[in-house]
């Protein structure tokens, strides 16, 4: 991964998240070893496509991080952002479906994914539960501001 994608990718932290995750926090999170980033990327002079995490060609637009757990059929999904201006465009969608189709490849069974979102975040909470994803348990007073984190869970065929 280059600088220049592990600058960008801070750059959304900061604009998408109210406690947004440093460089190091992003670097050592993507470089574990069951880590997968989906990036997308906004061509200026066309559509957004998946794109590499090795070989970006253009504006990283949004991203999703997430960790594999194969031995629990489990995908922690961690991290997900899209550019605001860029919102309802499908980008999030195109996101979420590379994770379920590359998680399925490397589980090769029936999995979750689980995601978790602040009580507040109404958007994020409309957009998951459209994809599937169902409530799973509250977590009280979990975010610095106080609000009570949402764990929901999307079950996959694999």
């Amino acid at each position: 991964m280059s600088a220049t994608t592990l600058e960008q990718l801070a750059g959304l932290e900061q604009i998408c998240f109210p406690s947004p995750w440093s460089l190091l926090q992003l670097e050592s999170s993507i470089m574990s070893t069951h880590s997968r980033t989906f990036l997308i990327e906004d061509a200026a002079t066309g559509p957004y496509r998946l794109a590499s995490l090795s070989k970006p060609a253009g504006t990283i637009s949004g991203y999703a991080l997430a960790t594999i757990l194969p031995a629990d059929h489990t995908v922690e999904l961690l991290r997900s952002a899209v550019l605001p201006e860029q919102h309802r465009r499908g980008q999030a969608q195109s996101l979420l479906t590379g994770l379920v189709r590359d998680c399925s490849q490397e589980i090769g069974a029936p999995f979750q994914i689980l995601v978790e979102v602040s009580e507040n975040n109404g958007a994020a909470r409309s957009f998951y539960e459209q994809a599937g994803f169902a409530a799973l348990h509250r977590r009280r007073n979990y975010y610095a501001d106080g609000q009570d984190a949402i764990i929901l869970r999307l079950p996959c065929p694999g």
